[in-house]
């Protein structure tokens, strides 16, 4: 089973069990409903018109994703990077022998994200900065948030609306990439400024293909191609989960 595939069972069986347990606690008065998929952003909502996305959080260092979103890659040189890698790791796929692929693979992503890493400078404008902010916002709007803490067994709830990052945006302040560790890499963490505050929400950028080159070895792979894409995830959920009200469960 692939790593991807291995990772999308488990967030499914997770979402499963919030359902069944916020209904079971009767937390919204009804039936917590599993929803899903490609075609909504909620993860469950109810007959009252709730709506919820699922958080899985198994670690004080994991993270969690907030969004995946290829039309912001088009708008930077991500898209066109990433399709000239593709193209040229098709053509010279062909020359290598099947039992290469994996290592020829992982050479050849590598040293994609070694050029996205070298040109990243150019693309986190503080105009991008504030179209990635303006879609997480609009993304999650009026949603629960619901965080299954697996390692203290406890479900915990808050308003998406209530997030720091949401609170301080409407209070003007302004989105800015920073590279936190200084290294060069494919990804960039989000800090919010207003005249001489600086304030950490703990949001991570990363600038990623979608697929990796699999689709187009004799790899096993679920997918048939792959597509610039912008990640944006949540690091220390532990620090937001503090400065949020939330309502908490033990399970």
């Amino acid at each position: 089973m692939s790593y991807q595939k291995g990772q999308h069972q488990k967030g499914i069986k997770n979402e499963t069990f919030v359902c069944k347990f916020l209904t079971e606690v009767n937390h919204y008065g009804c039936e917590l409903r599993h929803r899903g998929g490609t075609k909504v952003v909620e993860d469950g909502d109810t007959e009252n018109g709730d709506k919820s996305s699922f958080k899985k959080w198994t670690t004080n260092s994991s993270t969690h994703d907030w969004f995946n979103c290829s039309p912001l890659a088009a708008e930077i040189e991500l898209k066109d990077l990433i399709k000239l890698h593709v193209e040229q790791f098709k053509k010279d796929i062909k020359n290598v022998p099947d039992a290469e692929h994996e290592t020829f693979r992982k050479k050849k992503e590598n040293k994609m994200k070694r050029d996205i890493a070298e040109t990243l400078d150019q693309m986190c404008t503080y105009e991008f900065a504030d179209k990635c902010m303006k879609k997480f916002i609009s993304h999650s709007k009026d949603l629960d948030i619901i965080v299954t803490d697996v390692q203290n067994k406890k479900v915990l709830i808050y308003k998406f609306n209530e997030h720091p990052a949401v609170v301080y945006y409407n209070k003007g302040y302004k989105p800015v990439f920073i590279s936190r560790s200084g290294k060069k890499s494919a990804s960039r963490n989000i800090i919010l400024v207003k005249d001489d505050d600086k304030v950490d929400i703990g949001l991570r950028i990363r600038f990623v293909e979608s697929n990796g080159f699999k689709p187009f070895t004799c790899e096993p792979s679920p997918n048939k191609s792959t597509t610039a894409t912008i990640k944006m995830q949540q690091d220390n959920v532990k620090n937001i989960l503090s400065n949020v009200k939330k309502v908490c469960y033990n399970y």
